[in-house]
């Protein structure tokens, strides 16, 4: 599917779902009102909001629709209910915390007129700390989207999820055509329908951040299922398993190395080994690791393991210990079954690739502070440390630990 004729001015719908967020809702409002490109049409749902948000949304008069439930429904149920009758060609779905920047729309509708073989566009997102005016720019910080061909983007986006709702352009139909959001999950509904749309339709990203998010500690989830910002870490890791699980299942293996251009000097008998490596990297990163070491142990045990391009296996295996958010809460444990798996099958020696990337975690989190991270990925590394095979990977704990 490509975009619609652009000799024909694409109609645009967006959409905020709402609940208790009027502290917020004015400038998410605001933000969409005054681009530099107006939406064709606006959509607020307030999910039965107890705050002042009814107030809020009366200031707008009839520059906006309002969809108010009487009893709250969660944002999947109310987004499903207006996406199909929504008269754009494509849906920008924001959120009620945070802002666009200016020209956002009209850079989404710009890319994709010189890309007509995108579907849909994503960005990266400015970040603000919650407790400073979202519009005070020194306190904002870039979280980019990495530039890759449609064909990885659904790989990239299982190893991490640069992209949010609000950052991206999507056609209307295709929202329908994947089925809309699962109306099951209360939080990361955008991650599971991001993964289904990257699987049948072409991405392309925006080379800047389009919206800023706000990095706050309100309540979030849907009512009877709500949770504090500080709680949102947990939370959000237990839907993205159950998420995970689903794609283990669902997906075919050769889809995770399909983006791979080359993986080793004999590709016809590489192709197996590599996908179960790069499906154990994207499970470990999950915490799923009984499905990791599963994938790991087939793809040592593969007559064409030992034909893999070294750098490129070497960079995968890294990124399965550099998960963000830090996911092993055993790690001592978890470090130590990974170092029998590798003698059982042989592969010690790549232990020193599993090292660099909790290297790497620990790294970022000393330079954030993050304390808890810091301290389990050290311990992470001293589990690594025990096999005697890892001799020359002994100069990174050295530099941690002088």
């Amino acid at each position: 599917m490509s975009a619609p004729d652009q000799a024909d001015r694409v109609r645009v719908t967006a959409i905020i779902s709402t609940y208790n967020r009027a502290g917020f809702l004015a400038e998410a409002i605001d933000s969409l009102l005054a681009q530099t490109r107006v939406p064709d049409e606006l959509i607020i749902i307030d999910d039965a909001s107890t705050d002042r948000t009814p107030d809020v949304l009366a200031c707008y008069g009839a520059s906006l629709q309002v969809i108010r439930h009487a009893e709250n429904r969660g944002k999947p149920a109310g987004l499903n209910e207006v996406i199909p009758q929504a008269a754009g060609d494509y849906v920008w779905l924001f959120d009620d915390d945070d802002v666009a920047l200016p020209d956002a729309l009209a850079r989404h509708i710009d890319f994709l007129d010189s890309h007509p073989d995108i579907d849909f566009t994503h960005s990266g997102a400015f970040h603000a700390p919650g407790r400073r005016p979202i519009w005070d720019r020194a306190g904002w910080r870039v979280n980019p989207v990495p530039q890759v061909a449609p064909e990885a983007l659904l790989v990239e986006t299982m190893m991490a999820m640069y992209s949010l709702m609000q950052g991206m352009l999507i056609p209307r139909n295709a929202l329908v055509d994947i089925g809309l959001f699962d109306t099951t999950l209360d939080r990361c509904e955008d991650l599971d329908m991001l993964l289904r749309l990257a699987a049948a339709y072409r991405g392309g990203a925006l080379a800047e951040p389009t919206y800023v998010y706000r990095d706050h500690d309100g309540i979030r989830g849907a009512l009877g299922k709500q949770h504090a910002g500080q709680d949102r870490v947990a939370v959000m890791m237990a839907y993205r398993r159950r998420i995970f699980e689903a794609v283990y299942t669902r997906l075919a293996l050769p889809t995770y190395v399909r983006h791979v251009g080359q993986v080793g000097d004999r590709d016809a008998d590489c192709e197996v080994p590599a996908a179960l490596l790069q499906r154990g990297c994207i499970m470990m990163r999950q915490g799923l690791l009984e499905r990791a070491f599963a994938d790991f142990a087939q793809a040592f045990a593969h007559p064409g393991f030992s034909g893999l391009d070294p750098v490129w296996r070497d960079t995968v295996l890294s990124r399965a210990c550099d998960p963000e958010p830090w996911v092993f809460d055993a790690p001592l444990r978890t470090a130590r079954t990974l170092v029998r798996l590798l003698e059982k099958h042989g592969q010690a020696s790549l232990t020193r690739a599993f090292m660099r990337g909790a290297y790497w975690a620990f790294r970022r989190a000393m330079a954030t502070r993050d304390r808890r991270t810091a301290a389990q990925s050290a311990s992470f590394l001293a589990g690594l440390q025990k096999t005697r095979a890892v001799e020359a990977g002994r100069h990174k704990l050295r530099l941690i630990f002088p």
